[in-house]
């Protein structure tokens, strides 16, 4: 692995472990009802965070496939289907506000979340869950690289999309 990919994959990983702190202290702000600092910017900004995470989300994984090299297999293909239009959607979201397009986003993260989950369950515990899952040699089982121990492609697929659901609905929890 070459010195770009192995400090990519290091601050993306450490990004990943903030955005899942993140989503935990938002969840703890709406279920305790508290109100703190950082968790009222998150619910404030949580179009814009969103946008922010699909399009780095976006970013990064044409950066693994196309500059670093990691072919992506049929699962990640898959959770980029459900990942790329958010960059659309969001983005429409941050200038008018629409129902319709919020239901979309998280209807997209949701199914793609669950994808990655089971993508991330076959990598770490059940490479039999995924023996079907091979297209020109590329096995979705396979990890290109995994960091502290927990961190893969699919948990910063998963990271991304339930980070994008917790700030899209802790905002509406807000207009309630």
């Amino acid at each position: 692995m070459s010195p770009f990919a192995a400090n990519l994959n290091l601050i993306i990983s450490v990004f990943a472990i903030l955005a899942q702190a993140l989503v935990l202290a938002v969840i703890a702000s709406v279920v305790f009802k508290k109100d703190w600092h950082f968790t009222r910017l998150a619910k404030k900004h949580g179009v814009l965070l969103a946008f922010l995470t699909a399009l780095s989300g976006t970013l990064f994984s044409l950066i693994y496939s196309d500059i670093i090299g990691f072919a992506p297999c049929e699962l990640c293909i898959i959770q980029r289907v459900f990942l790329y239009p958010q960059v659309l959607i969001l983005g429409w979201l941050l200038f008018k506000q629409s129902v319709l397009a919020r239901k979309i986003a998280l209807w997209l993260s949701i199914i793609g979340a669950a994808i990655g989950a089971f993508h991330y369950y076959g990598q770490m515990f059940n490479a039999d869950a995924l023996a079907a899952c091979e297209t020109a040699g590329i096995s979705c089982s396979k990890i290109p690289f995994i960091q502290f121990g927990y961190i893969t492609i699919p948990m910063l697929s998963i990271t991304a999309f339930v980070l994008i659901i917790a700030l899209l609905l802790s905002q509406r929890s807000d207009s309630k």
